[in-house]
């Protein structure tokens, strides 16, 4: 299988992007770009991101984005009438030796894929090896689920960046002039948001079924 003709990021060079950003606006970025290639009168592009993946920044951008760009452009291909649906999500840590594990699910309701092909998927020469290679280097995997005739679900999922340590002040940072040091400080906080409610529309994939 290959990605869809002339789509953004189906091949090697991605251009424009600074190295470093956070997943969520990893997953924003590249959904947007496809939309305008996958929407249509008979196909339905939705996708959810879980706040705190905003938080999270990755170094390097580009292995995510183009992995991203493949599992879309797949689905792009096996489905001409139904969805497509991005899910991404922060799973917490389940022992204090373990970190968060994030998962992106990429799920469609196209063709399927047909079992005999399911295990050829990761091979080297194939559009995701890639992105099963760079999951794997960060601590998780990529999976797949499919049906025939009732669609395809792709699980990536990898550890987190270790969060940055503080660097310590210089000195001088730390001598404050006299006059400045009980000055009051304005926060300008402002009240929180309201929590960001997910919409039941766009369940994991496992729902989805072909309209």
């Amino acid at each position: 299988m290959s990605t869809a003709p002339n789509a953004p990021h189906s091949q090697i060079e991605i251009s424009g992007y600074k190295a470093a950003r956070s997943i969520g606006a990893i997953i924003q970025e590249t959904e947007k770009e496809w939309r305008g290639i996958i929407q249509s009168p008979n196909v339905t592009l939705t996708c959810f991101i879980a706040p705190d993946l905003h938080d999270v920044e990755l170094e390097e951008a580009m292995p995510l984005q183009q992995g991203l760009a493949a599992l879309l452009g797949n689905a792009h291909q096996l489905t001409s009438t139904g969805r497509v649906h991005i899910h991404a999500t922060m799973n917490p840590a389940i022992s204090p030796q373990q970190r968060p594990a994030i998962s992106i699910i990429v799920a469609d309701t196209g063709a399927g894929i047909a079992p005999a092909a399911l295990s050829a998927l990761f091979q080297n020469d194939r559009p995701l090896a890639p992105l099963y290679s760079w999951a794997k280097e960060h601590k998780g995997d990529l999976t797949t689920l499919s049906n025939l005739g009732r669609g395809s679900e792709f699980t990536l999922t990898f550890e987190p960046p270790a969060p940055r340590a503080a660097a310590a002040p210089l000195e001088s940072e730390l001598a404050e002039p006299e006059q400045a040091r009980y000055l009051p400080i304005d926060l300008g906080l402002e009240d929180e948001a309201s929590p960001f409610e997910q919409s039941t529309s766009q369940a994991p994939i496992t729902q989805l079924e072909q309209s």
